[in-house]
């Protein structure tokens, strides 16, 4: 269901690509990757562009039903450099960039999955979320993810830590214990000038958290709290 899924989205994305929005209040949706460059790979060797696509047209589907307006970064699904992704969002003028990703852990924590042949990971799961400091909009795209994340801690979703370890890549720093960590030197955010935030949706590395972000009334479940975040923040620059 999950896979055949991802196909037939490929088709709406093309049906919405040249839609024009007459919100006040707009969001630049960027569905991390793509096709081609499918980013991490999940424990049953799922490419994550496939959980981002998926997730972000059920958010596309909420925020259209709550009038807010929503431009896709990439609807033609090309190959795309992180800075491309910056100026198409920029040239679009919305409220607020919102990079949507699903992640992985340091390699030392993998394990080898005979069966599959594939690599998972068990040690940690959640979500994430990222801003930058050398955003022209930070302070905004601070709120936003704190928005983002205590909503989804409300409902008793559990941020992941394995950002902020001393590992290759990571050692991030935690702004609160809601999940909302500093990145200041990521090109799609740093490049922003309308405040951005880069959700890490959940670890599909993790053989249970992937089973959840492969359910459809999960996806649709958890895309509708980060609607409803987007709304509230809109709400608050009296957008809505």
């Amino acid at each position: 269901m999950f896979l055949k899924r991802i196909v037939t989205l490929a088709f709406l994305l093309l049906n919405i690509a040249d839609a024009k929005s007459i919100s006040k209040c707009n969001i630049a949706i960027d569905i991390g990757h793509s096709p081609k460059s499918q980013g991490a790979y999940s424990a049953t060797g799922i490419g994550e562009y496939n959980f981002n696509k998926v997730f972000a047209i059920n958010l596309y589907k909420h925020l259209q039903n709550k009038h807010i307006g929503v431009v896709f970064v990439n609807p033609r699904e090309e190959e795309l450099s992180l800075l491309d992704r910056s100026r198409i969002a920029n040239a679009t003028k919305a409220t607020f960039f919102l990079s949507i990703h699903h992640d992985s852990v340091n390699k030392k924590y993998l394990a080898k999955n005979t069966k599959l042949n594939t690599m998972y990971s068990n040690k940690y799961k959640g979500y994430s979320l990222f801003v930058s400091k050398k955003n022209e909009n930070y302070f905004k795209s601070l709120l936003l993810a704190r928005t983002i994340a205590k909503k989804l801690k409300s409902t008793q979703l559990t941020p992941s830590i394995h950002h902020m370890l001393n590992d290759e890549g990571e050692n991030k720093v935690l702004l609160d214990n809601s999940g909302v960590f500093l990145y200041d030197n990521l090109v799609v955010l740093k490049n922003n000038k309308i405040p951005a935030v880069l959700l890490e949706v959940g670890v599909i590395v993790n053989q249970d958290e992937e089973k959840k972000l492969q359910d459809l009334n999960y996806i649709n479940w958890y895309s509708n709290i980060v609607a409803k975040s987007l709304e509230e923040s809109c709400k608050n620059l009296d957008l809505i």
